[in-house]
């Protein structure tokens, strides 16, 4: 999370620093807009089909480096 852009980072335990975060996007209805904006915008790095396809190259890219075998002998 980056602070201030996706959310707000407050020291676990502390409720005054939670209840800050929490007023200050009470108030702030711009903040609030701009910071689900920027969530949905970095959340799409993780898609399912973004994930799939970017490990789907890695094993290609590792099969197409791998020695081929010799064809087995049929007994």
């Amino acid at each position: 999370m980056d602070h201030g852009v996706t959310g707000f980072l407050v020291r676990l335990g502390t409720t005054q620093g939670l209840a800050e975060a929490l007023l200050r996007l009470i108030r702030d209805p711009e903040l609030r807009r701009r910071m689900g904006e920027a969530g949905r915008k970095k959340i799409q790095v993780y898609s399912l089909a973004r994930v799939l396809a970017e490990m789907s190259a890695i094993y290609i890219k590792f099969l197409e480096k791998r020695p081929s075998r010799p064809p087995s002998k049929s007994p």
